[in-house]
Protein backbone atom coordinates (compact mmCIF):
# COMPACT_ATOMS: atom_id res chain seq x y z
CA UNK A 1 0.00 0.00 0.00
CA UNK A 2 2.77 2.55 0.63
CA UNK A 3 4.08 1.78 -2.60
CA UNK A 4 0.62 2.40 -4.64
CA UNK A 5 0.06 6.09 -2.43
CA UNK A 6 3.96 6.95 -3.69
CA UNK A 7 3.25 6.29 -7.31
CA UNK A 8 -0.04 7.56 -6.74
CA UNK A 9 1.81 11.13 -5.09
CA UNK A 10 4.37 10.66 -7.82
CA UNK A 11 1.79 10.86 -10.57
CA UNK A 12 -0.13 14.02 -8.63
CA UNK A 13 3.01 15.92 -8.67
CA UNK A 14 3.87 15.58 -12.32
CA UNK A 15 2.40 18.63 -14.90
CA UNK A 16 2.96 16.75 -18.03
CA UNK A 17 0.09 15.20 -20.53
CA UNK A 18 0.66 11.66 -19.46
CA UNK A 19 0.33 11.57 -16.54
CA UNK A 20 -3.06 13.47 -16.00
CA UNK A 21 -4.04 10.80 -18.86
CA UNK A 22 -2.59 7.58 -16.61
CA UNK A 23 -4.33 9.55 -13.51
CA UNK A 24 -7.50 9.77 -15.70
CA UNK A 25 -7.14 5.70 -16.65
CA UNK A 26 -6.35 4.59 -13.55
CA UNK A 27 -9.85 6.56 -11.83
CA UNK A 28 -11.56 4.49 -14.14
CA UNK A 29 -10.03 0.68 -13.83
CA UNK A 30 -12.91 -1.25 -12.06
CA UNK A 31 -9.78 -2.95 -10.37
CA UNK A 32 -8.55 -0.04 -8.45
CA UNK A 33 -12.10 0.79 -6.71
CA UNK A 34 -10.25 1.02 -3.43
CA UNK A 35 -8.40 3.67 -4.27
CA UNK A 36 -10.51 5.98 -5.92
CA UNK A 37 -11.11 8.27 -3.64
CA UNK A 38 -7.19 9.22 -3.01
CA UNK A 39 -7.02 8.72 -7.27
CA UNK A 40 -9.89 11.41 -7.57
CA UNK A 41 -7.76 13.72 -4.20
CA UNK A 42 -4.57 12.99 -6.74
CA UNK A 43 -6.54 14.01 -9.67
CA UNK A 44 -7.19 17.63 -8.24
CA UNK A 45 -3.75 18.21 -6.65
CA UNK A 46 -2.76 17.63 -9.94
CA UNK A 47 -5.15 19.77 -12.06
CA UNK A 48 -4.20 22.55 -9.46
CA UNK A 49 -0.67 22.25 -10.36
CA UNK A 50 -1.05 22.25 -14.13
CA UNK A 51 -2.44 25.50 -13.80
CA UNK A 52 -0.35 27.12 -11.93
CA UNK A 53 2.11 25.48 -14.30
CA UNK A 54 0.38 26.67 -17.06
CA UNK A 55 0.15 30.41 -15.83
CA UNK A 56 2.80 33.48 -16.14
CA UNK A 57 2.74 36.78 -15.28
CA UNK A 58 1.59 39.15 -18.39
CA UNK A 59 4.29 41.32 -19.70
CA UNK A 60 4.28 45.00 -19.36
CA UNK A 61 3.56 45.33 -22.79
CA UNK A 62 0.44 42.93 -22.34
CA UNK A 63 -0.80 44.60 -19.11
CA UNK A 64 -0.52 48.00 -20.87
CA UNK A 65 -2.45 46.42 -23.84
CA UNK A 66 -5.18 45.59 -21.61
CA UNK A 67 -5.86 48.53 -19.66
CA UNK A 68 -6.23 50.27 -23.08
CA UNK A 69 -8.82 47.75 -24.22
CA UNK A 70 -6.76 45.54 -25.87
CA UNK A 71 -7.90 41.79 -26.75
CA UNK A 72 -7.72 39.08 -23.39
CA UNK A 73 -4.17 37.64 -23.51
CA UNK A 74 -4.88 35.52 -19.93
CA UNK A 75 -7.58 33.68 -18.61
CA UNK A 76 -8.49 36.54 -15.97
CA UNK A 77 -8.72 38.87 -19.13
CA UNK A 78 -11.08 36.86 -20.81
CA UNK A 79 -13.75 36.46 -17.58
CA UNK A 80 -13.43 40.22 -17.59
CA UNK A 81 -14.31 40.34 -21.21
CA UNK A 82 -16.91 37.75 -21.18
CA UNK A 83 -18.72 39.22 -17.82
CA UNK A 84 -18.74 43.03 -19.48
CA UNK A 85 -20.30 41.13 -22.53
CA UNK A 86 -22.90 39.00 -20.39
CA UNK A 87 -23.81 42.17 -18.58
CA UNK A 88 -24.57 44.24 -21.88
CA UNK A 89 -26.71 41.55 -22.89
CA UNK A 90 -28.71 40.89 -19.67
CA UNK A 91 -29.50 44.71 -19.49
CA UNK A 92 -30.65 44.65 -23.37
CA UNK A 93 -32.72 41.46 -23.18
CA UNK A 94 -34.37 43.22 -19.93
CA UNK A 95 -34.90 46.40 -20.62
CA UNK A 96 -34.43 46.39 -25.10
CA UNK A 97 -36.84 47.95 -27.36
CA UNK A 98 -36.85 44.45 -29.03
CA UNK A 99 -38.30 42.55 -25.88
CA UNK A 100 -35.48 39.92 -26.21
CA UNK A 101 -36.75 38.41 -22.63
CA UNK A 102 -39.63 36.85 -25.26
CA UNK A 103 -37.09 34.71 -27.31
CA UNK A 104 -36.33 32.50 -23.81
CA UNK A 105 -40.46 31.49 -23.61
CA UNK A 106 -42.73 29.34 -25.26
CA UNK A 107 -46.02 31.86 -26.89
CA UNK A 108 -49.53 31.73 -27.82
CA UNK A 109 -48.91 32.22 -31.39
CA UNK A 110 -51.68 34.88 -31.53
CA UNK A 111 -50.93 37.19 -28.99
CA UNK A 112 -47.43 36.16 -28.11
CA UNK A 113 -48.16 36.16 -24.52
CA UNK A 114 -45.48 33.72 -22.50
CA UNK A 115 -46.65 30.52 -21.55
CA UNK A 116 -43.99 28.53 -20.67
CA UNK A 117 -39.88 28.62 -20.34
CA UNK A 118 -38.29 27.66 -23.82
CA UNK A 119 -36.00 23.97 -23.12
CA UNK A 120 -32.46 24.51 -21.84
CA UNK A 121 -30.96 23.90 -25.00
CA UNK A 122 -32.85 26.59 -26.73
CA UNK A 123 -32.22 29.23 -24.10
CA UNK A 124 -28.42 28.43 -24.52
CA UNK A 125 -28.53 28.76 -28.04
CA UNK A 126 -30.04 32.26 -28.06
CA UNK A 127 -27.61 33.72 -25.64
CA UNK A 128 -24.82 32.03 -27.53
CA UNK A 129 -26.03 33.88 -30.74
CA UNK A 130 -26.04 37.25 -29.19
CA UNK A 131 -22.68 36.50 -27.17
CA UNK A 132 -21.23 35.81 -30.84
CA UNK A 133 -22.07 38.82 -32.35
CA UNK A 134 -20.66 40.82 -28.64
CA UNK A 135 -17.13 38.92 -29.11
CA UNK A 136 -16.69 39.32 -32.89
CA UNK A 137 -14.54 41.83 -32.20
CA UNK A 138 -12.59 40.36 -29.85
CA UNK A 139 -11.90 37.20 -32.21
CA UNK A 140 -13.17 34.78 -29.41
CA UNK A 141 -14.51 31.56 -30.06
CA UNK A 142 -17.52 30.62 -28.39
CA UNK A 143 -18.95 27.30 -29.00
CA UNK A 144 -21.89 25.40 -27.32
CA UNK A 145 -20.65 22.03 -25.51
CA UNK A 146 -17.72 22.18 -25.10
CA UNK A 147 -15.51 19.52 -23.72
CA UNK A 148 -14.04 18.47 -20.83
CA UNK A 149 -12.91 16.15 -18.25
CA UNK A 150 -14.54 12.31 -18.31
CA UNK A 151 -16.32 12.84 -21.14
CA UNK A 152 -18.50 15.86 -19.38
CA UNK A 153 -19.44 18.59 -21.71
CA UNK A 154 -19.92 22.51 -20.54
CA UNK A 155 -23.12 24.44 -22.05
CA UNK A 156 -20.48 27.00 -23.86
CA UNK A 157 -17.23 27.05 -24.43
CA UNK A 158 -14.99 30.75 -24.57
CA UNK A 159 -11.34 30.20 -26.05
CA UNK A 160 -8.78 32.53 -26.86
CA UNK A 161 -6.67 31.20 -29.14
CA UNK A 162 -5.66 27.51 -28.46
CA UNK A 163 -4.30 28.11 -24.79
CA UNK A 164 -7.31 29.39 -22.75
CA UNK A 165 -10.49 28.75 -22.93
CA UNK A 166 -13.53 29.53 -20.02
CA UNK A 167 -16.69 27.04 -19.40
CA UNK A 168 -19.92 28.63 -18.81
CA UNK A 169 -22.60 26.37 -16.98
CA UNK A 170 -26.65 27.47 -17.70
CA UNK A 171 -29.38 26.94 -15.74
CA UNK A 172 -32.84 27.96 -15.29
CA UNK A 173 -34.76 29.10 -12.40
CA UNK A 174 -36.98 26.22 -12.73
CA UNK A 175 -34.45 23.48 -12.95
CA UNK A 176 -34.13 21.07 -10.15
CA UNK A 177 -30.03 21.79 -9.76
CA UNK A 178 -30.18 25.04 -10.50
CA UNK A 179 -28.89 25.85 -6.68
CA UNK A 180 -25.98 23.12 -6.69
CA UNK A 181 -24.96 22.73 -10.49
CA UNK A 182 -22.60 25.78 -10.39
CA UNK A 183 -19.99 23.51 -7.84
CA UNK A 184 -21.32 20.25 -8.67
CA UNK A 185 -21.03 20.86 -12.17
CA UNK A 186 -19.13 23.74 -13.32
CA UNK A 187 -16.48 23.62 -10.20
CA UNK A 188 -16.19 19.75 -9.97
CA UNK A 189 -16.49 18.90 -13.80
CA UNK A 190 -14.77 21.88 -16.04
CA UNK A 191 -12.77 24.05 -14.43
CA UNK A 192 -10.10 21.42 -13.89
CA UNK A 193 -9.04 21.91 -17.21
CA UNK A 194 -5.88 23.88 -17.27
CA UNK A 195 -7.03 25.68 -20.30
CA UNK A 196 -9.57 27.15 -17.83
CA UNK A 197 -6.72 28.36 -14.65
CA UNK A 198 -9.80 27.39 -12.72
CA UNK A 199 -11.91 29.75 -14.02
CA UNK A 200 -15.80 29.65 -14.76
CA UNK A 201 -19.07 31.50 -15.30
CA UNK A 202 -22.70 29.83 -13.52
CA UNK A 203 -25.33 31.61 -15.94
CA UNK A 204 -29.09 31.69 -14.45
CA UNK A 205 -31.98 32.25 -16.65
CA UNK A 206 -34.48 33.76 -14.12
CA UNK A 207 -38.11 33.11 -15.05
CA UNK A 208 -40.24 34.96 -11.95
CA UNK A 209 -40.21 34.04 -8.56
CA UNK A 210 -42.89 31.50 -9.55
CA UNK A 211 -40.90 29.89 -11.49
CA UNK A 212 -37.83 29.08 -9.38
CA UNK A 213 -36.77 25.88 -7.59
CA UNK A 214 -37.42 26.14 -3.97
CA UNK A 215 -33.70 26.27 -2.55
CA UNK A 216 -32.55 23.59 -0.10
CA UNK A 217 -32.11 26.27 2.76
CA UNK A 218 -34.52 29.65 3.48
CA UNK A 219 -37.00 31.07 0.99
CA UNK A 220 -37.43 31.83 -2.68
CA UNK A 221 -35.50 34.91 -3.89
CA UNK A 222 -38.05 37.41 -5.17
CA UNK A 223 -35.74 39.09 -7.43
CA UNK A 224 -32.89 38.04 -9.88
CA UNK A 225 -30.77 40.14 -7.84
CA UNK A 226 -31.79 38.19 -4.75
CA UNK A 227 -31.10 35.07 -6.92
CA UNK A 228 -27.67 35.86 -7.49
CA UNK A 229 -26.62 36.84 -4.06
CA UNK A 230 -27.87 33.32 -2.92
CA UNK A 231 -26.00 31.73 -5.25
CA UNK A 232 -23.10 33.59 -4.29
CA UNK A 233 -23.07 33.03 -0.80
CA UNK A 234 -23.19 29.13 -1.24
CA UNK A 235 -19.52 29.69 -2.39
CA UNK A 236 -16.65 29.71 -0.90
CA UNK A 237 -14.18 32.86 -0.51
CA UNK A 238 -11.50 30.57 -2.72
CA UNK A 239 -14.31 29.82 -5.31
CA UNK A 240 -15.39 32.98 -5.45
CA UNK A 241 -12.10 34.22 -6.18
CA UNK A 242 -12.40 32.38 -9.93
CA UNK A 243 -16.34 31.74 -10.02
CA UNK A 244 -18.26 34.15 -11.28
CA UNK A 245 -22.72 34.36 -11.05
CA UNK A 246 -24.60 35.70 -13.69
CA UNK A 247 -28.02 36.03 -13.42
CA UNK A 248 -29.85 37.08 -16.63
CA UNK A 249 -33.68 38.24 -15.84
CA UNK A 250 -36.08 37.01 -18.50
CA UNK A 251 -39.39 37.04 -16.16
CA UNK A 252 -42.49 38.71 -18.55
CA UNK A 253 -41.71 42.34 -18.09
CA UNK A 254 -44.14 45.17 -19.38
CA UNK A 255 -47.87 44.85 -20.43
CA UNK A 256 -46.95 40.94 -19.72
CA UNK A 257 -45.98 41.27 -16.11
CA UNK A 258 -49.04 40.70 -13.91
CA UNK A 259 -51.35 39.24 -17.20
CA UNK A 260 -51.73 35.46 -16.85
CA UNK A 261 -51.23 33.43 -19.96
Amino acid sequence: EPVMSAWINGLAGRTDEQAATALKSLISSPGLSAWSEELAHARDQQAARRRRAKHEAPALASIQDTLRGGPPRSAADLVAVLLDALEQLAEHIRDGETNDWLQYWHRNRGSRRPTAPQHEDDCRDALLSDLKKVLRPDDLDAAPEGRYADDKRADIRVALGSGVAIPLELKKSTHREVWRSAEEQLIAKYTRAPESEGYGIYVVFWFGRDRTTVPPVGRLPKTSSELKERLEARLSPEQRAKISIVVIDVSPAGKYATAGP
